[in-house]
């Protein structure tokens, strides 16, 4: 069983020279955080949903579903800027009313403490192109809604 955990970690990395491992809030040298619905804080994200929990074997998952698309942007982003950031992720699982597991995930390249992490999600009024967000539909494993914040 360990060692299916870790060959899934390894699937993971796409062929990428980075493993990406999922421990103690990081994801590779990423942190994360895992933020419970709250239709009062997050109305602007989702309409006619209900919370609903993550497991790390679904962030896995979603890592997945979402390597292609984020490793692009960041890579994008490095190059730009000539740096190598890491990006802090944010998640927030609901289930719709066709019962499909929903995730909302923001990812932010700034210095970010963990308590800051967890707290809520992290507004800004500018972010640049170092925040970017997009949603996950667990239950078809496809991504969509995702937007990225441009230089003002």
């Amino acid at each position: 069983m360990f060692r299916l955990f870790y060959l899934l970690i390894l699937l993971i990395s796409f062929g990428c020279n980075k493993v990406y491992t999922l421990e103690n809030d990081v994801i590779g040298d990423n942190k994360y955080s895992i933020l419970k619905y709250s239709s009062k804080d997050h109305y602007y994200i989702f309409k006619d949903v209900v919370p609903a929990k993550l497991s790390k074997k679904e962030i896995i998952e979603i890592e997945k579903i979402i390597f292609p698309k984020i490793s692009e942007t960041i890579l994008r982003h490095n190059k730009e800027l000539n740096s190598k950031d890491n990006y802090c992720r944010q998640y927030i699982a609901v289930t719709n009313s066709k019962k499909e597991k929903i995730i909302w995930i923001q990812f932010y390249c700034g210095e970010v403490s963990n308590k800051e992490l967890k707290l809520g999600a992290l507004r800004v009024s500018d972010g640049g192109d170092c925040l970017f967000k997009l949603k996950v539909n667990l239950s078809s494993k496809t991504f969509y809604d995702y937007s990225e914040n441009m230089e003002a």
